[in-house]
């Protein structure tokens, strides 16, 4: 046994050390593994980042059976599909009607789903009450109220999509809403979370 061999390490092992393998190159090694230092796999990152904003024309919204598209970012998705969130937010203005005044806005993907009430989907209202004083008065509750919806993600398949902010009224009764400040964000990415 040569006297390399039989040497004691550092801690007092009769055992001879490994060769080229050292406390100092295991630690330089394995922690940034084991703490995520040296990624294993590709992150998801955003690919593409859009949208808009509109102050003028003020879109008003007339219907209670159709959407009215207050802002739209289309999505080009040439290869492969995309997975995106979007963000809309508006102000709308009290009509000054008696009584409760309701609106849905909703964020949506190619205008679908065609039904309402979904996930996606934010109520505003206004409740204009008439104050019994004499002489009569007329309460407007606020002339203006800010409202925020976010949808996603949405899987927008190969061509492209429009991602959509919109409205429409409760009723048909319920009289038209003008619509001030719209804005659209747009997020997309080709990985989902897991």
């Amino acid at each position: 046994m040569n006297a390399l061999a039989s040497m004691k390490n550092r801690r007092g092992s009769s055992r001879p050390a490994a060769k080229g393998l050292t406390t100092s190159w295991l630690l330089a090694t394995a922690l940034p593994v084991c703490f995520g230092l040296v990624p294993l796999q590709a992150e998801a990152t955003a690919d593409e980042v859009g949208g808009d904003g509109t102050t003028t024309p003020n879109p008003v919204v007339t219907s209670n059976t159709v959407w009215t598209v207050l802002e739209s970012q289309s999505v080009s998705n040439p290869n492969n599909y995309r997975y995106c969130t979007a963000t809309c937010s508006a102000d709308g203005l009290n009509p000054g009607s008696f009584g409760s005044n309701q609106y849905r806005f909703r964020v949506s993907l190619n205008g679908q789903p065609l039904s309402v009430n979904g996930a996606y989907e934010r109520t505003l209202g206004f409740q204009n009450t008439n104050l019994a004083l004499a002489p009569p008065m007329f309460y407007i509750a606020d002339s203006i109220r800010e409202i925020t919806t976010t949808g996603g993600p949405f899987t927008t398949p190969i061509g492209t999509s429009f991602i959509k902010c919109e409205a429409r009224k409760f009723l048909a009764a319920t009289p038209n809403l003008t619509v001030d400040d719209v804005s659209l964000t747009v997020t997309c990415t080709d990985t989902l979370l897991p």
